[in-house]
């Protein structure tokens, strides 16, 4: 994975980032609170550390 550091700060992030709208909506499938958490487990498992949680 690569990580890239914010202009002007100390923040590290990976460059891929998880939307979370992909399983915070049911635009791509209905997904459990459970099934939620692991994914965003997996995500951060595979070195991503930039989460997108902006309001749909």
């Amino acid at each position: 994975m690569r990580f890239r550091t914010y202009k002007n700060t100390d923040l590290v992030v990976s460059e891929v980032g998880f939307g979370l709208w992909t399983i915070s909506t049911g635009w791509w499938g209905n997904f459990t609170e459970g099934e939620a958490i692991a994914l965003m487990h997996k995500a951060f498992d595979l070195g991503i550390t930039l989460f997108d949680a902006a309001d749909t």
